[in-house]
């Protein structure tokens, strides 16, 4: 089945406008057009776009995106399971903070009692999970992974030792570290852990 780019944006959600831009760009380019000069999506076109969104709700750039379905190492298979973990982990996160509020609420009807400690559990996970996705392959490198694990598990007991953070001196030899684009693309790409079947 095909459609139209109105159809495809009521089927998908995504403007009109938004579906232009992604054919100037040619990050989503219609399969064909009709007799009139209408752009035509097919059900190529429709799965590029579901992987477009999936891409877009774990934050990558449009460009960043193109680059990587354009890949001819690109393994639709292997990245739609790398990013449902990816949405895993965003939804335990969530899952934590809303935790915390929940008790919280109650905290405040006097339905529990909740510790100075327990109103911060929440928050420096989330600290955690996003220090370790932004500096962990650096940190991990440099002082090894139980050095880490220890920092974090420190701040976890309302240690006074901070997270690991980089100093200015370690960012200006960061260029020696494989940079995030360098690494991403490697969890979409074919290889001895892509299914066999995706060929």
């Amino acid at each position: 089945m095909t459609y139209t780019v109105q159809q495809l944006a009521k089927l998908s959600g995504v403007t009109v406008r938004a579906l232009h831009h992604y054919d100037a760009i040619g990050l989503l380019q219609p399969g064909g057009r009709s007799a009139a000069g209408y752009r035509l999506y097919g059900p190529a076109e429709l799965e590029r776009l579901q992987q477009i969104l999936f891409l877009r709700e774990l934050d990558f750039p449009l460009e960043e995106i193109s680059a990587l379905l354009d890949s001819p190492d690109f393994n639709r298979e292997q990245a739609l399971t790398q990013q449902r973990e990816l949405l895993n982990q965003r939804i335990q996160r969530l899952q934590r903070l809303l935790g915390t509020l929940e008790r919280t609420l109650q905290a405040m009807k006097g339905e529990i009692d909740m510790s100075d400690k327990e109103k911060f559990e929440g928050f420096k996970q989330e600290m955690i999970d996003k220090n370790e996705k932004q500096f962990g392959a650096e940190a991990r490198a440099k002082y090894g992974d139980d050095t880490v694990n220890k920092s974090n598990a420190k701040v976890m007991g309302m240690s006074s030792m901070p997270v690991w953070r980089p100093s200015p001196r370690s960012l200006t030899t960061r260029s020696r570290l494989p940079s995030p684009k360098a690494t991403r693309p490697a969890i979409w790409r074919k290889g001895p852990a892509s299914c066999t079947s995706n060929g």
